[in-house]
């Protein structure tokens, strides 16, 4: 996701993605060629509590992308053609035949379909689906784990001689100068990511 305050731009979701099967690769060509994805050739280190343990540059041999100008431009491409419903919350999905059916708080139903994705809480998803639903049982027992995303704006740049951090063994995971990523606006921006309790810590 991504936010805009005054004259600074903050990616506060998804920091940045990255490519492996042939199939995701293919996917991503066209947005990659219109310029919607680009490459973020970071200068990136690793941080043990407040040491630096590693250090280098993301390159064309693993690329890391980012979305542009903010990482919510890809979802926005991706719905341009699709018919989409806003301001609508839905309340219930059901089965109807094969098919399912979706109810809203009004009590209204935008159609039918042959697949719902739910891409929300577990505990949201719980609440939507049937009693039946194979899978509801696993879904009221998810817990879920609280991260805080701090955003800082700064009228003139900070000297740090690196664009993003990985943080072990403290209480915040992410560091990054989400200024530096392509195409976003000029003035210096900080994203720092709260540490979750028992999270591991990703691949980058």
């Amino acid at each position: 996701m991504s936010s805009r305050q005054k004259a600074f731009h903050f990616d506060h979701g998804a920091q940045y993605f990255t490519a492996r099967s042939e199939a995701f690769k293919t996917f991503l060509a066209p947005f990659i060629q219109s310029g919607i994805i680009t490459r973020w050739d970071a200068r990136f280190i690793e941080l043990d509590g407040d040491t630096i343990v590693s250090r280098r540059c993301w390159n064309a041999r693993y690329p890391h992308y980012v979305a542009a100008p903010g990482m919510n431009a890809v979802c926005q491409a991706i719905a341009t053609d699709l018919n989409v419903h806003y301001n609508t919350r839905i309340k219930s999905i059901q089965a109807l035949g094969s098919q399912w059916e979706l109810k809203t708080e009004a009590n209204t139903s935008p159609g039918t379909f042959d697949w719902v994705i739910t891409a929300i809480p577990a505990q949201q998803a719980a609440d939507l689906m049937p009693e039946h639903f194979s899978h509801a049982r696993q879904l009221q027992q998810k817990k879920m784990q609280a991260c805080s995303t701090l955003m800082l704006g700064f009228e003139q740049p900070l000297d740090f001689d690196f664009d993003c951090a990985l943080v072990r063994n403290a209480d915040i995971s992410w560091i990054s100068v989400n200024s530096s990523k392509p195409q976003r606006l000029p003035s210096f921006t900080l994203v720092i990511l709260q540490q979750p309790m028992g999270r591991g810590q990703s691949r980058t």
